[in-house]
């Protein structure tokens, strides 16, 4: 479902469901860091919570 797909940077698009981690900078999804925009963390987090 393509509500469940974000943009975290202008180079990776991540599925809510799959993030393990969230910090201040980065996603972490099967251990793997991903770089977050800080425009777009607030927007990815607020879809984590509903």
């Amino acid at each position: 479902p393509k509500h469940k797909f974000y943009r975290a940077h202008k180079s990776y698009i991540v599925n809510v469901d799959h993030i393990d981690a969230i910090n201040s900078k980065d996603i972490m999804i099967n251990n793997t860091l991903i770089p977050i925009s800080k425009d777009f963390k607030e927007f990815i987090i607020s879809s984590m919570n509903s």
